[in-house]
């Protein structure tokens, strides 16, 4: 079943009408998340995942061939097993420019995708700093990282997605430290959608969906509140559309948690 919630200050109607063609594909790339966002005909992708393939493989099944120039790729830059999937992206496809969000490693994989790109021309940027970018009107990209400088262990990377009354949140986290994680709470407790790219506990968020790689370990995924979630296996993925203040998905494709309210689907006819 096809449907579009209505987000505001009637959230959890389902509506019949359709949203635009902007969407988000979110698909488990080798064990972590990545994710594919078209919006104002601007093509982000987020993360990368842990074969050469992966991430090349996710954006072919989710796109139409003349729809592939990737215009920004963004990388955690803490998380060196997805630079391996990001750069076979980037040997594969055209990308107009590559950010890294949070400060990589000496790993060699690294060097490999720095001068692959520098083959490819292709400017690479490494942010520590929150910033912000503006995609068109009333949608824009909001990146922070960990500070490496910081006297905190912090490993993370996270992309807010702000499409006009819209918010989707992306986390690829392994540990973070205490003010790191009030700035990752303060985006999560705000966002509609929350997708962990890996394990994450300690979390708190409102979000009516969480999507999050499948795990074998209970306690990967410490995160509290969501109303609805789905895991998604090794090459799984799933689509969501976007419009003005709607998210459009299959509500078949996901599991009502525990104590959640249930979502009233429109009377036939």
């Amino acid at each position: 079943m096809i449907v579009a919630v209505l987000l505001g200050a009637t959230g959890g109607q389902l509506l019949a009408s359709a949203g635009d063609n902007d969407q988000v594909v979110v698909g488990n790339t080798g064990g972590a998340l990545s994710s594919i966002i078209r919006v104002d005909n601007a093509l982000i992708v987020f993360g990368g995942g842990n074969a050469r393939s992966d991430l090349a493989d996710l954006l072919g099944r989710s796109t139409l061939p003349w729809k592939r120039h990737v215009d920004l790729l963004i990388i955690p830059g803490w998380d060196s097993q997805q630079a391996l999937g990001a750069l076979g992206l980037l040997e594969r496809q055209n990308v107009d420019q590559i950010v890294i969000l949070g400060q990589p490693s000496t790993e060699t994989i690294w060097t490999v995708l720095y001068q692959t790109a520098s083959s490819h021309a292709v400017p690479v940027n490494v942010t520590n700093n929150r910033s912000q970018i503006a995609i068109g009107p009333a949608v824009s990209l909001e990146l922070a990282a960990g500070d490496p400088l910081s006297s905190e262990s912090s490993e993370f990377a996270l992309l807010t997605l702000h499409y006009h009354a819209v918010q989707l949140s992306f986390l690829d986290a392994s540990k973070v430290g205490i003010t790191d994680m009030n700035s990752a709470n303060l985006a999560s407790s705000h966002t509609h959608v929350l997708v962990l790219s890996r394990a994450a506990s300690g979390l708190a968020t409102s979000a009516a969906l969480r999507l999050q790689p499948s795990s074998t370990h209970p306690g990967d995924f410490d995160v509290a509140s969501s109303s609805y979630q789905r895991e998604l296996d090794r090459g799984e993925r799933i689509t969501i559309g976007l419009a003005a203040n709607q998210l459009r998905l299959d509500l078949d494709a996901v599991k009502r948690t525990s104590g959640a309210p249930p979502i009233a689907t429109p009377p036939s006819g």
